[in-house]
């Protein structure tokens, strides 16, 4: 896992008017007492006062915030944890924490919303954030697409060239048609 230091100096940050921004604080649901969450993203023990280390998981990658009550550990995504302090609840079924225009590593309440698993696709189609090898799932580089089309056009099989990059046969199919990895 990879982790996330916390910038140490809020007070430098400045809203559009150049006035310094004043960071607040809400308490964290089934944590009151125990933890709060910013509206800069950031998340503080109220036992020792320090902001936490956030650590980057999940799909996404996502900022996680590791949190204990009871000796025991609970993994709650950082942007849940902003929505639901600043925005509100879920509003219902189907509906999902989508970032805006400032990535999945800005977890400030103006970069976040509710809204539905299509309106979610859509903005990431939109923005190209999750294309080729943006896509943290992604087990191939745009020079190994680029391999992949050549080696299919000189000849060589879909089974063969699914050995070497160890994807499937259909995968192949999918690059060489362009269906995947159609802006390479």
């Amino acid at each position: 896992m990879i982790k996330i230091p916390p910038f140490r100096s809020p007070k430098l940050l400045a809203s559009a008017n150049g006035k310094p921004c004043v960071e607040t604080w809400r308490a964290i649901n089934d944590f009151e007492g125990l933890y709060e969450v910013s509206d800069f993203g950031r998340v503080r023990s109220l036992r020792s006062g320090n902001i936490l280390h956030l650590v980057m998981g999940g799909r996404g990658p996502y900022a996680q915030a590791h949190l204990f009550r009871n000796g025991q550990r609970t993994v709650k995504y950082v942007h849940h944890l902003v929505l639901i302090a600043f925005i509100g609840p879920k509003p219902g079924h189907g509906y999902e924490a989508c970032h805006g225009e400032g990535g999945n590593l800005d977890n400030t309440p103006v970069n976040l919303r509710w809204d539905t698993k299509a309106a979610n696709i859509a903005d990431i189609v939109k923005s190209g954030s999750q294309r080729g090898v943006r896509n943290p799932a992604s087990k191939l580089t745009e020079v190994m697409v680029v391999q992949i089309r050549a080696r299919r056009g000189a000849g060589e099989s879909a089974t063969s060239l699914a050995a070497d990059f160890k994807i499937s046969k259909d995968y192949i199919y999918r690059i060489c048609s362009r269906k995947s990895w159609s802006h390479v």
